[in-house]
């Protein structure tokens, strides 16, 4: 059972879950370390629970969804995945919406761009960003490695160099050039939102966005993102008015076919589970 904001004076308590348990493995609130007598992962097949088949696919894409930051092959993803993608968003308390003409998807290139300008410009930012930044081969257990920026596998042990470089000269109109592209060039643009601005619609914008990303994932479709307007504020105003649809954007979203992504480190569940 999932019980969401169940501290209203905790603001960063999220949600509560429970495990519901049989006799044999202590009662339903029992906490388990990973890999203890018990856990599901030592559980018989018989023991496990049944998934659905849709529930399934969706649970074992977990493991395979990847952020492609690169630029998709032609060919758009089937209006009917769009639909399915929509659908899972509504049902997360969110919305989704498909970006379907020229225009609108120029005027959403345009402050893609600007909004990385003026990132870019902020030093502040830019030494945050070039922290986040390790060599894929390394021993950081996050952030993320120097291929986002276009530097190949074998030219890994540079991402010190390209770390320092973002921190400390100003490439606003180089990236701005760069994702303008990618904002145009992408088969679907679409804008992920909710009807409120609160803790509580945040949320569900996360549980929206899983649930989106993970249908992609299995129908072969690979997402990433283009958040630079949402982050700035006053270019976040503008967006409803772009689009023409009400609401709080949360998540800029391009979709289209590529090959499967490199992934980025993850610290292991032990350290992340209580």
């Amino acid at each position: 059972m999932v019980e969401t904001f169940p501290c209203p004076g905790d603001r960063y308590l999220l949600a509560r879950i429970r495990l519901a348990g049989g006799p044999q493995n202590g009662g339903p609130n029992r906490l388990l370390k990973p890999g203890a007598a018990g856990d599901c992962g030592c559980q018989s097949p018989e023991q496990r629970p049944a998934f659905r088949s849709a529930d399934g696919e969706l649970f074992g894409a977990i493991r395979k969804r990847r952020t492609h930051r690169g630029c998709f092959r032609n060919g758009a993803p089937p209006e009917g995945l769009l639909a399915r993608c929509c659908e899972a968003a509504v049902k997360s308390g969110a919305w989704l919406y498909v970006i379907r003409d020229g225009r609108t998807r120029h005027a959403l290139s345009d402050l893609v761009a600007q909004a990385d300008r003026e990132q870019m410009a902020n030093r502040a930012f830019r030494r945050e960003l070039a922290r986040w930044i390790h060599p894929a081969r390394g021993k950081a257990k996050d952030g993320l490695s120097a291929a986002v920026f276009g530097l190949r596998r074998p030219l890994d042990w540079l991402s010190p160099g390209v770390s320092l470089l973002l921190w400390t000269i100003n490439w606003g109109r180089v990236i701005a050039a760069r994702d303008r592209e990618l904002a145009e060039s992408s088969p679907v643009l679409a804008v992920l939102g909710t009807t409120d601005d609160t803790p509580q619609a945040w949320l569900a914008a996360g549980q929206a966005l899983e649930a989106v990303l993970l249908q992609a994932t299995v129908a072969g479709v690979g997402a990433s993102f283009l958040n630079q307007p949402i982050e700035v504020e006053h270019l976040r105003n503008e967006l409803p008015s772009v689009i023409g649809r009400g609401g709080f954007p949360q998540i800029l979203l391009r979709l289209g076919y590529c090959g499967r992504a490199r992934r980025t480190p993850r610290r292991p569940a032990r350290e992340v589970l209580i």
